[in-house]
């Protein structure tokens, strides 16, 4: 992909990817360089699609519109099919099995192999606040993938309630670590609801009904977020 990006780019091997973006994390904030990864040269060839797509709006203008809008407001949806609430599992602790994110995230390697790529991309971008991330990489407003200032919104609002902060975006992606995910099922519930809103393949195409979903979701420090 050549062209000029609103954030650096560097590339290493799948094996050292994850451990140099815990490395920058830990540089945070003093640093001002938030780093996700970005997956592999497919996946960074296609993230050059969407960029040129939406390249004519500036980064700072996605974050612009993205504090006008009101998150809530695109959590709406239609709750009232029973196929598709179903009914949540036993909501135990996600914490208690010591899986934590960093096991999790797998933009750094074949999802279906687990081999680690042989050159993996880490985008920096020059802020220290998670949720902007998709307007320095113009993530979005494809088929059903929302705008980048749709991401931004929800990601602000999440990040403010939960502490979720985005450690990868890929071409069709978004991987998050949680500070402080939901603790009673009325917490989950809800934000199944949220995340089968924002990003519906989740359910339909993955975990089947958002009671699946709201199951997964008590004490878990791993969101991922995908659109066909």
């Amino acid at each position: 992909m050549n062209k000029k990006l609103d954030f650096e780019v560097v590339t290493m091997s799948g094996k050292k990817a994850l451990a140099e973006l815990l490395d920058m994390r830990e540089d945070l904030p003093e640093s001002n360089s938030y780093p996700f990864l970005m997956g592999d040269e497919d996946s960074f060839e296609l993230i050059g699609e969407t960029f040129d797509f939406n390249k004519e709006i500036s980064v700072t203008e996605i974050i612009k519109k993205s504090l006008e809008i009101n998150s809530l407001e695109l959590f709406e949806c239609d709750k009232n099919d029973a196929d598709l609430t179903g009914k949540s599992q036993n909501l135990e602790s996600n914490r208690d099995n010591k899986i934590g994110w960093e096991d999790l995230v797998m933009s750094h390697h074949d999802i279906l192999t687990q081999i680690p790529f042989e050159k993996c991309f880490l985008g920096i971008a020059p802020t220290i606040e998670s949720w902007q991330v998709p307007a320095y990489v113009r993530f979005g407003d494809w088929i059903d993938c929302p705008k980048p200032e749709e991401h931004c919104a929800v990601f602000r609002f999440w990040q403010e309630k939960y502490g979720a902060e985005i450690v990868s975006l890929t071409h069709d992606v978004i991987e998050c670590c949680v500070a402080n995910p939901p603790q009673t099922e009325e917490e989950c519930w809800e934000l199944a609801w949220q995340q089968y809103a924002y990003c519906p393949d989740i359910v339909e195409q993955g975990v089947e009904t958002v009671g699946n979903l709201a199951s997964s979701l008590r004490d878990s420090t791993y969101w991922y977020f995908w659109w066909d």
